[in-house]
């Protein structure tokens, strides 16, 4: 491992009374995304639960596309799973919701400029 040395930093002058110091560069912000890939594993499992949520709430259903005549999908039962619960909770209960987790791909960008400053994918067991 290399390793690299810090920058240098000018020492402050000092007066009587005052003190002056290099300016620090203001921060730059930074936007982090993260992106979870996941497979339906058990298309009834997440289609019952689908059908639990809307039952449970057909206002908010409603709101989705739901309707007591509409048929529970796979994808009407994911858009309602993922309105009722944080979609971070949802990739770690996966397997709860009839869901396989596959992998997870973070990138982080400037604001200012949009150029990556980190990025990694991982799969469940690395």
């Amino acid at each position: 491992m290399t390793a690299l040395p810090f920058p240098q930093q000018r020492r402050a002058r000092r007066a009587p009374f005052l003190t002056f110091s290099t300016p620090h560069q203001p921060l730059t912000a930074v936007t982090v995304t993260e992106t979870t890939q996941v497979l339906v594993a058990d298309p009834g499992w997440l289609i019952r639960h689908g059908r639990k949520l809307a039952k449970a709430d057909p206002a908010r259903a409603a709101q989705h596309g739901w309707t007591p005549r509409t048929p529970m999908t796979e994808s009407l039962a994911l858009t309602l799973l993922l309105a009722e619960a944080d979609p971070a909770e949802v990739a770690e209960q996966a397997g709860a919701y009839g869901l396989l987790m596959t992998s997870v791909h973070t990138l982080a960008t400037r604001t200012n400029d949009d150029s990556t400053i980190y990025e990694s994918e991982t799969t469940p067991g690395d």
